[in-house]
């Protein structure tokens, strides 16, 4: 039995099908540009390959956002094993171009065990707390 309201609704839009992302240019001073029909994806390396940078845009340019597909954009670009960051920095850092999302990508990094991750857990949308869409396509 759901813990919210019937009038709350699965999340929208429902899933999409997938494609993965395609390398469209190759590496010039570590930066790497994948699409795929959904997203365009920057992926800057430091030179000692200790972190990635995603810099993921919608090729609709809109703010959507998805978990689960940046999710697969990090594995698929820095592999299952690396942990990805969302920042948000003190205002006077903020940098907000045109509704790109970063993140922070870093190989064989151990969350804290007491940050509230400690999956794996995907969860149905009759098993979730809050209201979540169904599965992906």
């Amino acid at each position: 039995m759901s813990r919210w309201p019937k009038s709350f609704k699965p999340n929208e839009p429902e899933p999409r099908d997938w494609e993965p992302m395609r390398l469209v240019e190759s590496p010039e001073h570590g930066k790497t540009v994948w699409e795929n029909k959904y997203y365009s994806t920057t992926a800057a390396v430091k030179p000692d390959g200790s972190c990635v940078r995603l810099m993921i845009t919608n090729a609709d340019q809109s703010a959507r956002r998805d978990w689960r597909e940046f999710q697969r954009i990090k594995n698929q670009i820095c592999g299952d094993d690396w942990v990805g960051y969302e920042i948000y920095p003190p205002e006077d850092q903020a940098v907000d171009p045109s509704n790109a999302f970063f993140l922070w990508c870093f190989p064989k990094v151990m969350l804290p065990p007491d940050c509230g991750m400690c999956g794996p857990r995907h969860f149905t949308p009759e098993q979730a707390i809050a209201p979540q869409r169904g599965g992906e396509k």
